[in-house]
Parts: C-alpha cells; structure tokens; sequence
C-alpha cells in the first residue's frame, strides 16, 4: 500500500489502509507497538518539502490513532538530507549501523538509525 500515489515514490509499512470508501483508517491487525518507516521518493520530489510532510503526517497518525510505541527510520550516511527530514519531526539519531546496506554498485553503506518513542513526541507537540 502506498500513502500517496506511487510517483511520489512515498512508501510505508502496515501503517494505514485504504477502505473501499477511500477513507484512511488504521490497520490494527498486528496491533504494532513499533514502527519501522521505509521512504524513498525520485529526484524531481526533493527540496519540496514533501517528504517533510508525509513523515510528519505519518509519525502524527501513529501516536495519535494507534498508539504506537516507537517509530524507527535509517538512511544511508551519504544521504544527510533524509536525516534532515527525521530531525524535522522530532526524530533524534540513535546511532549508526555499518554495512546496512547494498547500493546498485554492490558498495556495502552505513546508515544512520533514527527514532522517537510516544512520550517524547507528545512532550514535543506539547511545547509548540
């Protein structure tokens, strides 16, 4: 399932789903305590804002309507942009996996782990 349209290159996992009526409910059929976020969008979306938005959209729905525990997401460390985006919504770097991934050249990358629990994202929404 994807929560915007598939140019947009904006993914999720089990997060939300689209009943026949085209109303975004959520998915509470493995009731998840965690999150973990997998985003990725084409060159003519970057700098726009979009993914800024998607992800703070995303992060608000699950804590808000489904109570969700934590929400993780990584990036590969030659990619500081995307960090940038996490950052923006409250997300902190927890730390750094090498070799996490494989790239299209077979070049194994690190990447960076971000996440933010229930507590904090409420603490921070509280304060704005």
């Amino acid at each position: 399932m994807h929560f915007f349209k598939k140019e947009k290159c904006f993914f999720y996992r089990k997060l939300i789903k689209i009943n026949q009526k085209n109303l975004v409910t959520p998915d509470k059929s493995d009731n998840p305590l965690f999150l973990q976020l997998e985003m990725r969008w084409g060159y003519e979306w970057w700098n726009k804002g979009y993914g800024t938005e998607a992800l703070r959209a995303i992060v608000e729905f699950g804590f808000r309507h489904m109570n969700i525990h934590k929400i993780t997401a990584a990036h590969n460390t030659d990619n500081p942009a995307s960090g940038k985006v996490m950052a923006k919504v409250g997300m902190e770097q927890e730390g750094t996996i090498r070799h996490m991934i494989r790239n299209a050249k077979g070049q194994y990358k690190d990447c960076a782990i971000y996440g933010i629990i229930h507590e904090d994202y409420f603490k921070k929404t509280q304060t704005k």
